[in-house]
């Protein structure tokens, strides 16, 4: 072979292989792009729902809030008691259920828990130490931010009759003329799941990766 021929040769090859390193780069480079805009959807996805999640709770903790401010305003016009308007108070608020099931709780500002529908068991008694699964003391920390304001707790809490405990969101703010934290809590492990359909409904999914010109396997034949 001629030496002018063996130049064509490698300056072809040399070109072949630039088009080809930009052809895999490029390749590389969307495929960057996808994963960032796939995890892009989701955490947005997820702090959307999260947030509507938060501003409903909040609203229904407060609409609880203004209900316990009627029987107080009631009680100083001379219409009942303080103590009858207390307990007429709690007994509105151990009856009223939204989303099916969910419920309001009242405790006061040394955390013992003055009403919960469900669990008479913690009625009547300083709850500070209940801790769940992680060792959070959430009892103790709905108190906490209730009694200066109003805030969010996550923790995790089994369901009725499930042993596993699932993660949940509390908002508590105070009702301060009664010394009252009111509160409110939901599941939020519905989340993951309306997270998991709403990817897949847009096709968000994280692109398989494999190296350039290697065939992906059938199931079952790669590790």
């Amino acid at each position: 072979m001629s030496d002018k021929s063996s130049t064509i040769r490698n300056k072809l090859t040399r070109s072949f292989s630039g088009v080809a390193g930009r052809f895999y780069a490029g390749i590389a480079a969307g495929i960057v792009a996808l994963i960032a805009l796939a995890i892009f959807g989701s955490v947005t996805i997820s702090t959307v729902l999260t947030e509507q999640k938060k501003t409903e709770l909040k609203h229904l903790v407060e609409t609880a809030v203004s209900i316990v401010a009627d029987f107080e305003t009631r009680s100083k016009r001379g219409e009942m008691s303080e103590d009858e308007a207390k307990k007429r108070a709690s007994d509105t608020l151990r009856v009223l259920r939204y989303g099916g099931s969910e419920y309001f709780f009242i405790q006061d500002y040394q955390t013992v828990m003055l009403m919960h529908p469900f669990s008479k068991t913690l009625e009547g008694k300083d709850n500070s130490a209940v801790k769940d699964a992680n060792g959070v003391a959430f009892l103790k920390e709905i108190g906490n931010v209730g009694r200066t304001g109003g805030g969010f707790v996550a923790y995790l809490f089994p369901k009725p009759n499930q042993p596993e405990p699932l993660p949940k969101l509390s908002y508590a703010t105070n009702f301060n003329k009664w010394g009252w934290v009111i509160g409110s809590g939901v599941y939020i492990d519905d989340l993951a799941y309306c997270l998991t359909e709403e990817c897949s409904r847009h096709g968000w999914s994280l692109p398989h990766l494999h190296a350039p010109g290697k065939p992906q396997g059938s199931a079952g034949t790669e590790p």
